[in-house]
């Protein structure tokens, strides 16, 4: 049996990536719970859109390492 990486054809390197931004998005998303903000909340935190905190969370493929690191950090 196959799982989704040998069907991208992933390096390891590039799973290891995939693994880093969901852990990152999915611990952003538990602290913003933790501390009861909104996403409307956390985008005004972070200088950015509502959609823009909505994409990290739910698509994190499509958000930089950089830039979940600077989120967490804010």
């Amino acid at each position: 049996m196959t799982d989704s990486a040998d069907w991208l054809g992933l390096t390891s390197e590039e799973r290891t990536i995939v693994t880093m931004r969901i852990a990152l998005s999915e611990e952003l998303d538990r602290i913003r719970k933790e501390k009861h903000l909104s996403q409307s909340e956390l985008a005004k935190l972070l200088g950015t859109k509502q959609s823009g905190v909505s994409r990290i969370i739910s698509n994190p493929s499509t958000t930089t390492l950089d830039a979940l690191i600077r989120a967490l950090l804010a």
